[in-house]
């Protein structure tokens, strides 16, 4: 008699059940495994946001393992225009209210983008989307940052 066939006997399992728990417990395993994935990329990069009267901070913190280049995609408030950056933003289009970074050869540590806008700045209408090459699994991941 073969090993697995003295467990199944031993705990009184079918093979039919003993089947269906292993596909369990594979299915739980990797869901585990995905959202592990998806919270990870999120800690390679972190970002959160100080809004004071007209200017906006955008704080971005990359980990020791996090990406070389990040893609920042801030989203403003209709109406209100960029008077001055910090670093110079690498695309602006006032009439969708978004202006684009491009950081590239990041090392770990903090970044910040420092926006001056020419009338307050309204925290519901501000919100950014980083993207950058996950160098763990050589896909391209997203976070999205409010105040």
């Amino acid at each position: 008699m073969l090993h697995s066939e003295n467990l199944l006997k031993k705990y009184r399992l079918t093979k039919k059940v003993s089947f269906y728990s292993i596909t369990y417990g594979a299915i739980c395993l990797m869901l585990v495994l995905i959202s592990t994935g998806q919270s990870h990329a999120g800690s390679l990069v972190t970002a959160k946001y100080t809004i004071r009267d007209n200017t906006v901070i955008l704080k971005i913190k990359t980990a020791a393992t996090g990406p070389g280049n990040i893609i920042v995609s801030q989203h403003l408030p209709r109406g209100n225009k960029i008077v001055d950056a910090e670093p110079a933003f690498s695309a602006y289009h006032p009439k969708r209210a978004r202006a684009k970074w491009l950081l590239k050869d990041l090392k770990p540590g903090t970044y910040k983008i420092v926006i001056k806008m020419k009338k307050p700045a309204d925290k519901k209408k501000i919100s950014a989307a980083i993207s950058f090459m996950n160098p763990e699994t050589g896909r391209l991941s997203t976070i999205r940052v409010k105040p």
